[in-house]
């Protein structure tokens, strides 16, 4: 670890108040990106807490982020609110119609939502040191870097089903050879479900969507419910979150990926906030979340670290290795609320 920068020239009091502060970072075992600048822990430390609104999964990671933060900086960082991506910018967005900035750094999902914030300068800019972070993690302008994500993966259920016999693409998902067979999420209730059929009306048009509904498919509420119905054996393959995947395969579940290959991956993405009351503190967070020790954690819950030095979760690739079919997930120029109505009303049809 590289020494803490004290280059301004000062009282020597602070000067001596700087070093001190670099031998206790040091001990504690600090990011190296932070570590180098004591003064920024050191102006954070007297703006007070630093409020984080989140949707980290499940609640033991944010819990030990929080806590990992807490102990290699001093700062005290509150967990100001949990929520899924739309509950957290319902949060903000009604906080600020009032008046009121309480949160200082915030984590979100779906880059459409995110750029929204940006156009109502609710974001704002920052450059942290990213170098290892994956290019396709990086907002281009600076609003927005990632720090785990999860892809969606198509398995089976190795008991019901030989290798031989398995689908070779997404697309024949809506074939007749699995009618009956096929498990995803509800778009209206779960990001994994509306990234599918996003991406698959992209890709095939709502045309294919009527065929899967025609085929049988089941749908469930949530990502961890499509998990849980393939398992089971109530369906043979299914469509999910790539954490429980890897958990399950951790604990030698019969479930294997029917092809190497995520049909969309979705980073969970840091942002400082306009008027952040502690804004250094804020960044401070930021690039905690983005350094090797926080991927480790985030690895060890099931996630892909966005940096390119880590491997990917347990029985599956490292992020820089991993194929994805859609690296940006695509518009089909409807909102998401829109597109779930519309699958609703196809499924509806299916079951007459």
């Amino acid at each position: 670890m590289r020494a803490c920068k004290t280059s301004k020239a000062g009282v020597p009091g602070i000067i001596a108040s700087l070093a001190v502060a670099c031998v206790w970072l040091a001990g504690l075992g600090v990011p190296e990106a932070m570590a180098q600048d004591a003064g920024r822990i050191a102006a954070a430390k007297a703006k007070g807490k630093i409020v984080w609104y989140t949707s980290v999964f499940p609640e033991e990671l944010r819990n030990e982020y929080a806590a990992d933060f807490r102990k290699r900086t001093g700062l005290d960082l509150q967990i100001g609110y949990v929520g899924g991506t739309g509950q957290v910018v319902t949060r903000i967005t009604t906080e600020r119609k009032t008046g009121a900035y309480s949160v200082d750094v915030v984590d979100l999902v779906d880059e459409e939502v995110i750029n929204g914030l940006v156009k109502e300068n609710v974001l704002r800019p920052f450059k942290p040191g990213a170098d290892k972070i994956l290019a396709s993690c990086k907002d281009r302008n600076n609003y927005w870097y990632g720090f785990y994500f999860w892809g969606l993966l198509m398995e089976y259920n190795t008991q019901m089903v030989k290798p031989a016999d398995l689908p070779k693409s997404w697309e024949e998902l809506a074939e007749p050879k699995w009618k009956d067979k096929v498990v995803v999420a509800d778009p209206s209730k779960s990001a994994s479900g509306l990234g599918f059929v996003k991406a698959m009306v992209s890709s095939k048009g709502w045309e294919w969507i009527d065929k899967l509904a025609a085929n049988g498919v089941l749908v469930q509420t949530s990502g961890p419910g499509v998990h849980q119905a393939v398992l089971k054996g109530e369906r043979v393959i299914g469509a999910p979150v790539s954490s429980f995947h890897s958990k399950t395969r951790q604990q030698n579940g019969p479930v294997a990926m029917v092809i190497d290959e995520a049909l969309f991956v979705a980073p969970s993405v840091i942002s400082v906030t306009t008027n952040a009351n502690n804004p250094v503190g804020a960044e401070l967070f930021a690039e905690y979340l983005m350094s090797k020790e926080a991927g480790e954690l985030a690895v060890k819950y099931g996630w892909f670290s966005c940096r390119d030095d880590l491997p990917g979760p347990f029985g599956l690739p490292s992020a820089a290795k991993l194929k994805v079919k859609f690296p940006t997930l695509p518009s089909i120029g409807m909102t998401g609320p829109a597109i779930a109505e519309r699958f609703d009303q196809t499924m509806q049809k299916a079951r007459k």
